[in-house]
């Protein structure tokens, strides 16, 4: 299958980088070790497949092209348009049907030596700008680079630069840290300008980082930043952090709007979903016994749950001082 077939079968223009890095007869079909993954492209006709029973089926777009997958994992890569970067972006699409960002193209992969011998002169203080001339044509590169950069004050102002550009271009990820920057320096109409360009760019992770700074800084926003976060609770793997946010909104004691049913309901719901900060916080809605029964048992108990499942995930105790107190009440009340 020629590439004009292929077009006119899939009724889309193929993607820049699809026909740089992967539509060459060599490669369709084969597997490539590419730093750390393994990427498997697809044959043409898989391609074809593969894209419109995925769009039959309404999980992917009509300009989607799903084209292969990583080794070893549950993730296949698709390119997809977006409009705000006016380009095709790459894309993971899980086996919950779910779409996250994956990278800007393909040419991080196949300049990662130069990448790392970049990466090694920052690290030595052997660092030239002019050695990113190397890696213009690759965004990812570039901001690995940047944010190397970032991490050394010398240097910080030019990783800005970088990650201004590049953001401009339609990095979301650049995008992301330049809000981040901005926030940290209290310049809070820049970090939402950033933060506004990462949403557009697809990067789910801004669009729940965006409604806790709405909800922080902008209270006129207050029902945006509430949408953002229903939103994202359909969302697989940003559902229990927005549940857990959106408990935190309606249970604040100060908020006018409180609901407390409304924030308890929110809270399980994250807390079921294995967030252990839910859970903490369930336990003690029930220890204080404001909008819970008083419970210190069941405070207890699912304070143990949130303290197994933070040092599971994070190998750090955060609870043991409480844990310690409630273990003490409740062996002075059986004494």
């Amino acid at each position: 299958m020629d590439r004009h077939q292929l077009t006119e079968q899939l009724g889309i223009d193929l993607p820049a980088d699809y026909q740089t890095h992967v539509y060459i007869p060599q490669l369709l079909g084969q597997t490539l070790q590419l730093g750390a993954d393994r990427l498997c492209f697809w044959p043409a006709a898989q391609v074809v497949e593969q894209t419109l029973a995925q769009r039959e089926a309404g999980i992917l777009e009509g300009q989607d092209l799903l084209f292969g997958n990583i080794e070893g994992t549950d993730l296949q890569l698709l390119y997809r348009y977006n409009d705000h970067s006016g380009q095709y972006l790459l894309y993971d699409l899980d086996n919950h049907d779910e779409v996250h960002f994956h990278a800007f193209g393909l040419s991080d992969y196949f300049a990662a030596d130069l990448i790392g011998a970049l990466l090694m002169d920052i690290d030595d203080g052997q660092y030239q700008p002019e050695a990113l001339d190397a890696i213009r044509h690759s965004p990812d590169g570039l901001h690995t680079i940047a944010y190397e950069l970032y991490s050394q004050p010398e240097h910080q102002a030019e990783a800005l630069a970088l990650y201004e550009q590049l953001a401009q271009l339609g990095h979301p990820e650049s995008a992301s840290e330049l809000a981040d920057h901005y926030e940290s320096e209290q310049a809070l109409a820049q970090s939402l300008h950033w933060r506004e360009r990462a949403v557009l760019l697809g990067h789910y992770r801004d669009q729940y980082e965006l409604a806790d700074f709405l909800l922080e800084h902008y209270p006129d926003q207050t029902e945006r930043a509430l949408e953002l976060l229903q939103q994202l609770l359909e969302h697989r793997a940003y559902s229990a952090l927005a549940a857990w946010r959106l408990a935190q909104y309606y249970l604040q004691p100060e908020e006018v709007a409180r609901d407390a049913t409304k924030g308890i309901e929110y809270l399980q719901q994250s807390a079921d979903q294995g967030n252990y900060y839910a859970l903490a916080d369930l336990a003690f809605c029930h220890y204080d016994g404001k909008v819970l029964p008083q419970n210190t048992q069941t405070a207890y108990d699912l304070l143990k749950q949130a303290e197994q499942y933070a040092i599971q995930e994070t190998g750090t105790s955060n609870w043991t001082t409480w844990m310690d107190r409630l273990a003490e009440e409740l062996a002075a009340r059986s004494a």
